[in-house]
């Protein structure tokens, strides 16, 4: 069986990636000139596992589950605009996350041990900073003037209640997700 270019994810509800795409017209409107997401693609990334054999997928969903049974559903806000590796030399363009983020952590956090830990997943070099990626420039630029006025942008707010492995392909110039599996999240809301 062939690879895979996998990676495990939260997806916004509609009404967060419309109210996303409608900030990605008005950024490209005042100037900010990147390769923007698709609305249907967007997603939260928790783990990118990279290259997976295809006979990987089976044990990679199953070991999902059972994280997804210790975590209970959440809801997530959308707000804030910035770039990484920040304004002033922007490559990537975010929306931020702000209540729900320990929840997020958490998960993902847990995913990155359970999947370490089943050798299925051989860690990642960067530190996990909860985003919603808008689009990704090109060479460097310094967004600082162009991205201020919505630097306090309420995209909503939107239930978590599920873990998507999606693979990516690549070779047709802009990417192409596909939902391999997806895991509703299990454990009882703590009142």
């Amino acid at each position: 069986m062939s690879t895979l270019r996998v990676f495990v994810a939260v997806h916004p509800s509609p009404e967060v990636a419309q109210a996303s795409a409608t900030l990605q017209r008005r950024l490209q409107r005042a100037g900010v000139s990147c390769r923007w997401v698709a609305e249907s693609h967007l997603h939260v990334t928790l783990l990118f596992l990279g290259e997976t054999p295809g006979e990987a997928i089976e044990p990679l969903a199953a070991t999902i589950l059972a994280v997804a049974e210790r975590h209970a559903a959440f809801d997530l806000a959308v707000e804030g605009v910035g770039a990484f590796p920040s304004l002033r030399n922007a490559r990537t363009v975010w929306a931020g996350l702000t209540r729900g983020t320990a929840e997020l952590i958490a998960l993902q956090t847990d995913l990155d041990q359970t999947l370490t830990e089943a050798g299925l997943y051989a860690g990642d070099r960067y530190d996990f900073h909860p985003h919603l990626t808008l689009g990704r420039l090109q060479h460097p630029a310094n967004l600082s003037a162009l991205v201020a006025p919505y630097a306090d942008w309420q995209g909503g707010r939107c239930p978590i209640d599920s873990v998507a492995v999606m693979a990516s392909d690549l070779s047709q110039g802009s990417p192409r997700y596909t939902e391999l599996c997806r895991v509703a999240l299990q454990a009882a809301a703590s009142a």
